[in-house]
């Protein structure tokens, strides 16, 4: 049995979404494994259980980013969430009535700052009125 790096990105592209920082991540591994154990046979044997141990790792790392980040736009006010007392069990209605003048949105922008990539902090909503 061989080692296959591709094999194991395509094992976790799943939790590591760019199959080129997936293969990277796949080929590091394999790499320190090399460096302890120079038997490549003995990695090739238990490639699967190198794989799912890999998995939980990334599963933890994404989850803890995540939490990370959640926490992180709570803090900084950019995420809210509100609980109304006495308002328990609220059920989504099976249906909404929407009045004759409905407001729809003719441009969504939104103003970048260019020294910080995939700055979205600001959105502009830009509507026109129907039926007045």
């Amino acid at each position: 049995m061989k080692i296959d790096n591709v094999f194991i990105t395509r094992q976790i592209l799943d939790l590591v979404p760019n199959p080129w920082i997936a293969f990277d991540m796949a080929k590091k591994v394999i790499d320190i494994f090399l460096k302890k154990y120079d038997d490549e046979q003995i990695l090739a044997t238990n490639l699967v259980f190198i794989i799912d141990e890999l998995r939980k790792h990334l599963e933890k790392e994404r989850d803890r980013l995540g939490e990370s980040v959640f926490r992180d736009q709570i803090f900084k006010k950019t995420m809210f969430f509100f609980l109304l007392h006495g308002k328990g069990g609220y059920e989504l209605p099976s249906r909404i009535k929407v009045k004759k003048n409905k407001i729809y949105p003719d441009f969504i922008l939104s103003e970048i700052d260019s020294n910080v990539k995939d700055d979205y902090s600001k959105i502009f909503i830009i509507e026109t009125i129907f039926g007045v």
